[in-house]
């Protein structure tokens, strides 16, 4: 939720700084997610959480600014790494599903 309220609204004026910052700020929240070491306590990302990255990030790949989807690339992959272990099984503690319906999407 950090960064939500500047991630979610992209229509057409929306300042691309502001997307960018919101982009920056999630990908360092899921390099600390990376961090995290095995506990049993809930998964700290759930379907909801994917749903509302899911348009955003889409709408963000498609930008025509090129930083945006360089950015928005790499947040993938921060994405990928933090909810998955080395051998590509989901960290149950991040992610139950691995983060795959906002991969996939």
């Amino acid at each position: 939720e950090v960064a939500r309220g500047n991630f979610e609204d992209t229509g057409p004026d929306r300042d691309w700084g502001d997307r960018n910052e919101a982009l920056l700020a999630l990908q360092r929240l899921f390099d600390e997610a990376a961090r995290i070491e095995e506990n049993d306590d809930e998964a700290m990302f759930d379907a909801e959480a994917w749903r509302a990255l899911r348009l955003p990030l889409q709408q963000c790949l498609r930008d025509p600014r090129s930083h945006l989807v360089r950015e928005a690339c790499g947040l993938l992959a921060k994405i990928a790494h933090a909810c998955n272990d080395e051998r590509g099984l989901p960290k149950q503690w991040v992610s139950r599903d691995g983060g795959r319906p906002c991969l996939r999407d």
